[in-house]
């Protein structure tokens, strides 16, 4: 028996923690977690998620071994971007208002 073609497309669920990603297929923006799209089966695709003040992620997505066309969830958790502590200032010194004698360790 002839095996039945499979769909030269995959409907892909992006979600993402935390959701409002920008989905990126190279340059350009195809999408905004939660969403569905259709994916080549064929070949590899590469696709970033985006999203401000967290860090970008990268999945690569290979359906070519997929037995069905059903709808596959992509689980993506970007974590956010940790900003480095500031660094402690030195105090400043107080003015000499007469409080202050001004007198050193070695004297």
């Amino acid at each position: 028996p002839n095996p039945t073609a499979l769909p030269e497309d995959v409907t892909v669920e992006f979600i993402s923690t935390p959701s409002g990603a920008a989905i990126y297929d190279g340059e350009a923006q195809i999408g905004t977690t939660p969403t569905k799209l259709m994916l080549p089966r064929s070949k590899d695709t590469v696709l970033r998620f985006k999203l401000a003040g967290h860090q970008d992620v990268e999945r690569t997505l290979n359906y070519s071994r997929s037995a069905d066309s059903t709808v596959r969830p992509v689980e993506v958790r970007l974590e956010p971007v940790r900003v480095a502590a500031p660094r402690p200032t030195k105090p400043t010194k107080p003015a000499n208002n007469g409080s202050d004698p001004g007198i050193g360790v070695f004297e």
